[in-house]
């Protein structure tokens, strides 16, 4: 309470002091804005007309101070090229009867006294500014303090669904910290870290709370980036803190989220982070065994932390997160339905079996969008259509209707429809396809998802990579020319044409061995790798377009179908290109559309 009313008290006198101090330099440059300058010439003319009252000269600098008789409350400042000269003048000037009083000072008093006067401001603001900067920081230590007290966690296993296979490592850390002598009596040393791997949105932070509430005990919590300070030793003061904290709520739960901002190489660390990582490296091997204290951290990152922080006595065990799986993704999307007020028309499996690859924070968004989508329509409960509008608005964006001329729409409809053609032929699954513009989109296909897969063979990257040139070489084989529409879809095709050659080995017999992922390669096997991925786009390129001359009319059909409702279903899809025949259907459809 002190240290409040400290503070409050210190709150208030800083803006007096650097109000009193503005004020003192505005005075300061308003008395020096008082002496105007005159020239030399002038103040001899002025002499000569005797109309100057006095002037003082200074020796030292030249200089010389002069008040006329016209306005004796100015004063003016005049340089003076040669003193002797000018003394000898206005003493014969004094003899011919002139009134100028003159007075000579062989040392610069006035403006020493003025400089020392500068000097001490000065130094007195660098004083205010120090102490301030101090204070800031010493306050920011405090409020620190006071902010890596222990919080208690309120969320259980039950929260945390679809980590049923780390489930059973993550309860041995609940046995370890609510009885620790059953491990101590078998000569085991409970382990001082573990660190949580995995993509964004996993769930590593639930999991640290889940812990800490099933074990009963404290949880502290900081994120990396928290330590990162600009000032030398704040950084490791926190952790220092934190740790001194923490063994005075043994036995007790740290857990550092994204510790990669702090825990990263050291070569690659600026000076002060370097000597917060030390701190942290030196504080967990002063943890004695046994104590109860277990150091938690979370990153998406592993491969960047240094690894004097991954070896065995420091973080001792890895718990990698997955992306939840089918059955995973069907139990999060339960626990996160359990507020909310669904109907009975929505299906949590179908939503799952279409969200493969989603984390378990994006899977609560869409359920999130979708009671907002429902409160905004006033839907009593949430219902499918809801469900659909908050999936589509977060995978494709959300759709806006503009007034596109008919060469616009045109050309979008066959852009669509080429993609829609290659996926078909392919068999990749088709989900939606549309000419109406989303997000920065013009127009899209949707694919649907496939069942889970683990791996992904060159052949159906090469398809994808088919597929996404499905667009640009539709617009050729009907127009003639390519427009700027397919620019989205050469920079992913771009980009899994490199993985392919540089991080998977599926190029041809030159290079397939190499993962660019290790070691640096010199100029001309990087060239190598270019002309390889030029290689496998030109393939897919040609392969496309090969594709839609073979089934020239079902991108016709597609193309129509779109100009005329905008937007169709996979299922629709099938349905036209199934019923129809390549050689016999819809000879004069081109010339329609």
């Amino acid at each position: 309470m002190n240290s409040n009313k400290k503070r409050r008290k210190e709150w208030i006198i800083i803006p007096i002091v650097w109000v009193v101090a503005i004020a003192i330099i505005i005075l300061i440059i308003s008395l020096n804005s008082s002496n105007k300058n005159l020239s030399y010439s002038e103040l001899i003319q002025n002499i000569k007309d005797n109309k100057a009252v006095s002037v003082r000269i200074d020796a030292t600098d030249s200089k010389a101070t002069v008040v006329l008789k016209d306005d004796k409350s100015k004063q003016y400042l005049v340089e003076i090229p040669d003193i002797e000269a000018f003394t000898m003048y206005v003493q014969d000037a004094i003899k011919s009867g002139n009134t100028v009083k003159v007075e000579v000072q062989n040392s610069s008093s006035g403006q020493w006294v003025g400089s020392l006067f500068t000097i001490l401001f000065n130094l007195f603001l660098i004083i205010i500014i120090i102490r301030f900067m101090k204070r800031m920081s010493l306050n920011g230590i405090d409020n620190e303090s006071q902010d890596l007290e222990a919080v208690k966690s309120t969320v259980t296993f039950a929260d945390v669904a679809g980590i049923d296979s780390e489930r059973a490592e993550l309860e041995e850390f609940v046995d370890f910290l609510k009885d620790p002598q059953k491990y101590t009596k078998m000569g085991a040393s409970i382990p001082k870290g573990v660190l949580l791997s995995g993509d964004p949105g996993v769930g590593k932070t639930l999991i640290a709370k889940a812990i800490a509430n099933e074990a009963g005990v404290p949880f502290f919590y900081k994120n990396g980036a928290e330590f990162e300070q600009v000032y030398v030793g704040l950084g490791a003061h926190r952790v220092r803190q934190l740790f001194s904290n923490a063994k005075k709520s043994a036995p007790c739960i740290i857990f550092i989220d994204e510790i990669d901002a702090v825990g990263g190489k050291r070569d690659d660390l600026r000076n002060y982070s370097q000597q917060t990582l030390n701190q942290i490296l030196s504080l967990m091997d002063g943890i004695n065994e046994n104590t109860g204290i277990i150091i938690m951290a979370a990153t998406n990152r592993p491969d960047s932390l240094d690894e004097a922080l991954l070896r065995p006595g420091r973080f001792d065990r890895k718990v990698v997160v997955p992306k939840p799986d089918l059955n995973g993704r069907e139990a999060i999307l339960k626990v996160h339905a359990l507020n909310k007020n669904f109907s009975e028309d929505v299906d949590f499996r179908d939503l799952a079996r279409n969200t493969t690859g989603f984390s378990g924070a994006e899977l609560a968004n869409i359920l999130n969008e979708s009671a907002i989508r429902a409160s905004s329509c006033n839907h009593t409960m949430i219902t499918k259509d809801d469900v659909d509008y908050a999936f589509r608005k977060i995978c494709i964006g959300i759709s806006h209707s503009g007034d596109k001329d008919n060469k616009t729409r045109k050309l979008t409809a066959y852009h669509e429809a080429g993609h829609t053609i290659c996926n078909f032929y392919l068999n990749i699954p088709i989900r939606e396809v549309s000419i109406i513009s989303a997000g920065y989109a013009g127009g899209y296909t949707w694919n649907d998802v496939k069942e889970e897969e683990f791996t992904t063979s060159k052949g159906e990257m090469m398809n994808k990579l088919i597929s996404l040139f499905g667009g640009q070489m539709a617009e050729k084989l009907i127009f003639g020319d390519i427009s700027t529409g397919a620019s989205s879809d050469l920079e992913q095709a771009s980009k899994i044409a490199y993985s392919m050659v540089t991080k998977y080995g599926m190029s041809d017999d030159t290079i397939a061995s190499l993962s660019f992922d290790t070691p640096s390669f010199n100029s001309i096997i990087e060239k190598e790798a270019y002309n390889e991925v030029n290689k496998l786009l030109k393939q897919a390129q040609k392969e496309a377009h090969e594709l839609l001359v073979n089934h020239e009319q079902a991108l016709e059909i597609i193309a129509k179908s779109l100009l005329d409702n905008e937007c169709i279903s996979g299922k629709k899809v099938t349905e036209l290109l199934e019923s129809s025949d390549d050689n016999s259907k819809l000879n004069n459809i081109k010339n329609k559309v």
